[in-house]
């Protein structure tokens, strides 16, 4: 089965699908961190790009990671909407907002749709430790 309509199927499916589909997504991100986790390095708390949809409950990614043994009990929802949301493809440092404070945490930034990189880029840029220094992102 292509990934995307994996990834496609476990958000946006009938339910059926869905709760079929959600282990499968678990499963490939376990084996992804697994994998590559010498390339990710060391990270203390796991938390997911949110929704832009305004998706009700618990988004599906969170359920997924939340799965996954070496992640779920470092789950935290460290992001809130900001400002002024992002434009379909175009990343914007005010989409987001950190939502509690780092204390220098490495954060595992996940995200289950990568199209252009504009969500993922807006979503780490309050993260960076840029952040701090009050420069702008190259």
């Amino acid at each position: 089965m292509p990934v995307h309509n994996l990834l496609r199927g476990y958000k946006d499916g009938p339910e059926e699908l869905r709760a079929r589909f959600l282990p499968r997504v678990a499963a490939l991100l376990a084996r992804f961190v697994d994998e590559h986790g010498k390339c990710i390095g060391h990270w203390e708390t796991v938390t997911a790009v949110p929704s832009s949809k305004g998706r009700p409950g618990r988004h599906p990614l969170v359920r997924a990671i939340g799965m996954v043994s070496s992640m779920a009990s470092h789950y935290e929802e460290l992001l809130v909407a900001g400002a002024r949301p992002a434009r379909h493809l175009a990343a914007s440092d005010h989409a987001f907002e950190v939502a509690t404070r780092l204390d220098g945490r490495r954060v595992l930034l996940v995200d289950d749709t990568f199209t252009s990189g504009a969500e993922l880029q807006s979503a780490a840029r309050p993260l960076g430790s840029r952040r701090d220094t009050g420069r702008p992102w190259p």
